[in-house]
């Protein structure tokens, strides 16, 4: 980053921070330089919904960790083709890494994501600042947690908007503490969650509102309906029958975009939720 750039600093509409999962697709090895032809499309987590917000035309930065190797180096790359700013990446040394995916019977289509063994962490750099900071990830493992935790409060200290995706992933969560989640979701103006983010968490939706703050609105997606909880009441929209990825992944970007374009992102007013809950209906998210 250039001097001038830190002392002027960095101004966005969403800043994208946390964890890095994404659905991949290649004709080719993903671990070989064909890498590059790697399409990624829009799934929970920073690198697909900071993509897709920059195709709606709102400027994003990211704040993620990713691994010095060819799948790494692909994700830079698209993300700049995209017109996300990279600055808040963090390049890691390739050192024995395992990549947690689910693939799809056809071979080369796959959901990846962060590794799991603790050390992964990352920071937004100092000077950037949004109108909606997006967390994404939920973690009981200390350097992620942490990473998540500070990440949301120094959002809420420079004033914007925040909201936290929980993903959660079961392999992480089983036999964990959930309270351990308290901390990050305290912090948050808006928490996006799913029916299968709370069976890894082994909770329900009145135990995670206990977790809120009185005036955080929560986001629930379902298989056929998604709701916002806030404290005008309830909001509930059905939601087109699709790919349950694809549906979450709309949902946290709608919730982000709606926010970013707001006259007062912190408005909790039924009207825009109903405008945020319309959107996430819609699917219009397209492969990126």
């Amino acid at each position: 980053m250039a001097e001038s750039d830190v002392a002027r600093g960095r101004t966005f509409d969403v800043i994208c921070a946390g964890d890095t999962s994404f659905r991949l697709s290649s004709p080719f090895s993903l671990f070989a330089s064909a890498a590059a032809a790697l399409r990624i499309r829009p799934d929970r987590g920073v690198v697909g919904t900071a993509i897709a917000l920059a195709t709606r035309g709102l400027r994003v930065g990211i704040a993620t960790e990713l691994t010095d190797d060819p799948l790494g180096r692909a994700t830079v790359r698209r993300l700049m083709d995209g017109g996300v700013d990279v600055e808040g990446v963090t390049v890691r040394p390739l050192a024995g890494e395992l990549l947690v995916a689910r693939g799809a019977a056809r071979g080369h289509d796959l959901v990846a994501s962060s590794p799991t063994d603790g050390g992964a962490s990352f920071a937004v750099p100092q000077g950037w600042s949004s109108r909606v900071l997006l967390v994404a990830g939920s973690s009981p493992l200390v350097a992620r947690a942490a990473s998540h935790c500070r990440a949301a409060r120094a959002g809420r200290r420079h004033g914007a908007v925040v909201v936290v995706e929980l993903a959660a992933r079961w392999h992480e969560w089983a036999g964990r503490d959930v309270r351990a989640l308290r901390s990050v979701v305290r912090e948050a103006d808006v928490v996006v969650c799913t029916a299968s983010d709370l069976r890894a968490l082994g909770l329900d939706v009145g135990a995670l509102r206990e977790m809120l703050r009185a005036s955080a609105v929560l986001v629930f997606v379902d298989r056929d309906v998604t709701c916002a909880f806030a404290p005008f009441g309830q909001i509930a929209r059905p939601v087109e029958r699709r790919a349950s990825a694809a549906r979450d992944a709309d949902v946290a970007v709608s919730v982000c975009a709606e926010l970013a374009r707001a006259a007062d992102p912190a408005d909790s007013r039924p009207e825009l939720w109903e405008r945020v809950l319309g959107r996430a209906a819609c699917g219009a998210l397209a492969t990126l």
